[in-house]
């Protein structure tokens, strides 16, 4: 067995040349020749100082509208990241234009 690892975008691509049997990654793929089967459900966590403003608008609550964060500084993975994929289309689907301070491929 070996393991690779890789972007989603190449590990999709394996797939379909059958250079590996299979891959774990985010769903994204609009080809029919890929069947995804859901492994887990993640949480999408936001981060904050606890004299954070964003502590305010929560008022102890532990989930909220992305809306109610519109007008905030983000930091997100460069396009190209499934993660940033997946904010892009929350953003998105809620009619958020974020505002990105920074845009990192680093995920520690």
């Amino acid at each position: 067995m070996q393991i690779k690892e890789f972007r989603s975008t190449t590990l999709e691509n394996m797939v379909l040349n059958n250079e590996i049997d299979f891959a774990l990654m985010v769903p994204k793929s609009s080809s029919p020749l890929i069947t995804f089967k859901q492994l887990a459900i993640e949480d999408v966590i936001l981060a904050v100082h606890r004299n954070n403003a964003i502590n305010v608008i929560l008022n102890g609550k532990t989930s909220a509208n992305i809306t109610l964060f519109k007008n905030f500084p983000f930091i997100l993975m460069k396009e190209g990241h499934q993660l940033r994929f997946i904010a892009d289309k929350v953003f998105q689907a809620s009619h958020v234009q974020p505002n990105y301070i920074l845009e990192t491929s680093n995920l520690d």
